[in-house]
Order: structure tokens, then sequence, then C-alpha cells
């Protein structure tokens, strides 16, 4: 279309029909993340309120990074904060003549708001591990149970049981991932914002280049901006990025160093759900590359710990302080520092997510380990007992 034209005549022109075709759905993206912002920043704050006039306190003990009583609990606002876009995007899903975007939507909603009750009773009563492991599976299950059959991740490799057992068991860790990683003050905000960031950028970033550089870059993945209406299941993606980009920024108000609240399990779990569910459906989408990406450092962070922890022994649901970013703290390192520290990480992941689009995903993926692998190095060197040990060696002689 534009070959007859002057290099600047032809990219201005491209941009001037990006901006016409994507404008619309844009600002109702835009409008979405601003709705959610100021209701989580309004909802944390009268929660902050409540907690401290109620005296809902977490203690500092011996597993904990923390000095000071903070108020625990923040998670209920978060989510309150982001319920008028949940229920009215749950509404429309169901009002939809998809009957299977129906089902998805109300597993989602009632896993949502079911998994935040049931954490927001453990983080005053604690409730057993086993409780709490029922109950998030079968809100796992039941939103798995829910996706359409059409949507298959490996239909020519396995059927479609195993494939949705063992979708329905990584969401399972991947709640408790998100709590486990819930340790010290931003991290589960700069997570969340994060997480948001890349997924509405990879469903973004295709309209853009295959409007603006088609005769340079073809991306042939699908485009969630070809059908504008936002109550299709295209806009499924963004919606929820936006709303995670939302809750993330609008908590770190409140949370960045030094913590005036924390989320709480009524936080880390269900901001766990919904990302994970984030995931899923970027997944599904035939985003994998941007799936794997996004979350890799929690992934290896948790999951390596989980495995050090299986191996001496310890009973896994107990508070501990051995993952990297905690150890990073004790040898040092502030919060502040910490989390600023795993946000650079998440952008880097989120650049590699993007450019996997491009260059071959096993490129991709290296990069993306061996940059999530660099900054777990420089974390356990911080740590007391690997500091212990490099000052118990003896110096070589030169």
């Amino acid at each position: 279309m534009y070959m007859e034209l002057s290099t600047m005549q032809a990219l201005g022109y491209a941009v001037r029909d990006l901006l016409l075709g994507l404008g619309q759905s844009l600002l109702v993206f835009g409008i979405v993340w601003l709705i959610a912002l100021v209701g989580v920043v309004l909802a944390v704050g009268i929660t902050l309120r409540i907690l401290r006039r109620r005296q809902i306190l977490d203690q500092p003990n011996e597993r904990s990074l923390h000095r000071v009583p903070t108020p625990r609990g923040g998670g209920i606002g978060v989510i309150i904060g982001i319920s008028p876009i949940m229920i009215a995007f749950i509404y429309g899903m169901v009002r939809s003549s998809q009957v299977g975007l129906a089902n998805l939507a109300m597993s989602m909603g009632i896993g949502l708001y079911l998994l935040t009750l049931v954490s927001f009773i453990d983080d005053r009563r604690s409730l057993s591990p086993l409780v709490r492991l029922l109950v998030q599976s079968l809100c796992c299950f039941w939103l798995v149970a829910a996706i359409s059959p059409d949507y298959r991740i490996a239909s020519e490799l396995v059927p479609i049981w195993l494939e949705r057992l063992v979708l329905m068991l990584a969401l399972v860790w991947f709640i408790n991932l998100y709590n486990f990683m819930d340790g010290i003050d931003g991290i589960t905000a700069i997570e969340t914002l994060s997480l948001g960031l890349g997924g509405f950028m990879s469903v973004i970033l295709p309209s853009i280049i295959n409007v603006i550089l088609p005769h340079y870059f073809t991306v042939t993945m699908p485009s969630f901006f070809d059908h504008p209406p936002i109550l299709m299941l295209q806009p499924v993606i963004p919606i929820l990025s936006m709303v995670l980009m939302a809750a993330g920024i609008g908590f770190l108000f409140y949370n960045w160093s030094p913590a005036k609240i924390f989320l709480g399990d009524s936080g880390s779990i269900p901001l766990g759900f919904l990302s994970g569910f984030l995931l899923v459906c970027l997944v599904l989408a035939g985003l994998w590359q941007t799936a794997i990406l996004l979350p890799l450092y929690y992934w290896l962070d948790a999951s390596l710990t989980l495995i050090h922890r299986l191996k001496r022994g310890e009973k896994l649901w107990l508070a501990h302080r051995v993952h990297f970013y905690q150890r990073a703290v004790q040898g040092g390192l502030s919060h502040a520092q910490v989390a600023r520290a795993i946000l650079w990480v998440n952008l880097g992941l989120i650049l590699l997510a993007c450019a996997s689009l491009f260059i071959p995903f096993g490129l991709a993926l290296l990069a993306g380990f061996a940059l999530v692998g660099w900054r777990l190095w420089r974390f356990d060197r911080l740590s007391p007992v690997t500091q212990r040990f490099l000052h118990s060696q003896p110096e070589s002689s030169s």
C-alpha cells in the first residue's frame, strides 16, 4: 500500500492507520485500567484504616523479614477495588452468545471470590494446609473444566483429559508459588503489574508491527484487535492484563518499602489465581512462549527453593526465609533494592517475550534462563550462609 511513497510518508500513513484501527480498543482498555487503579487505591486505603483500627496486624517473628507490626489483609482491598471491572467483565461474558465463554467466566468469577473468602479466613484463623489445598484444587478444576474442548494445547500429543489435568496441577502450583513468593515489601505488586504489562504487550505488539512494518516483519500469531467489541472472546487477555497492572500499581502505593500494609493470603492467593488464568489464556491463544517467559523469575526462585527444602526434609507449608530474594535481604540489601532488581529482571523477560515473536523461541528462552539464573546467583552470593562459606575458604596463593 505504501510502496510508492517515501519512507517517512509511508510510516506516517501507517501510524495514522494504526491509531484509527486500534484507537477505540486502546481507549477502552485505558479506561478499564484507570477505573481499576482508582478502585484499588481507594479500597486499599479504606482497608488499611479498618485494619489499623481493629489492630489486625502481622507480628514480626523469626521467619519474617519485617521488624514492626504491620496491618495484614490488604488483598481484600485489592479484590474489592478491581471488582467493578471484574463483575462487569464477567457479566458481559456471561451475556455473550458463546456458551463456552459464559461457563469460563462463571468459573473464573466463582473461583476468584471463593479463594478470596477462604484466604481471608485463613489470614484470621489459620486454616489447615489440606483445607486450603482442597479449595484451591476445586477452583482450578472448575476453571479448567470450563475451557471449551475446541481450545487445545497439545491435541496431537496427549488426550484432552491428560492435558487438562496437567493444566490444573500447574495452576494449583502457580497459586501456591505466588503465595510463597510474597515475602518482602513490593515483590508481589511488582510481579502482578509485570505479568499484566507483559500480557498486554503480547497482544498489542503483533497489531502494531503488522501495521507499521508489514514489509519487514510478519507476525502470524492471533491478533486480539481484529474484533473491536469489548465483550467478545478476543479482549479477554488485554482486559485481564489491564486489571492486573492496576492491581499491582495500586497496591504498590501502600506496599513499597517500608510497607504500610501487607497483602496477606487474601491477596496473594486470588491474584495468583487471576495471574495463572491469564497465563492459561496466553497458552490457549498460542502465546505459550510469553506464558513461559513472563513468570520465569517466580518459577525458578520458587521451584529451586522447593527442591532445596524437599532435600532437607522440611514441611513445605511452613513459613521460611530461604528463597533467593529472602537471602539477599538477609545478606544486607533492602526490600526496595531487591524488589527493584526483580523489576528489572521482569522487564528483561517482557522484552524477551516480545522478541520471541521474531527470533527462535529457544534462543529467547535460553536468554531468559541466563538472565534469571544470573540474578539468582547474585542474590545467593549475598546469603549469610554463602558468605560464611566463601569467607571460610583459604585464599589461593598467587
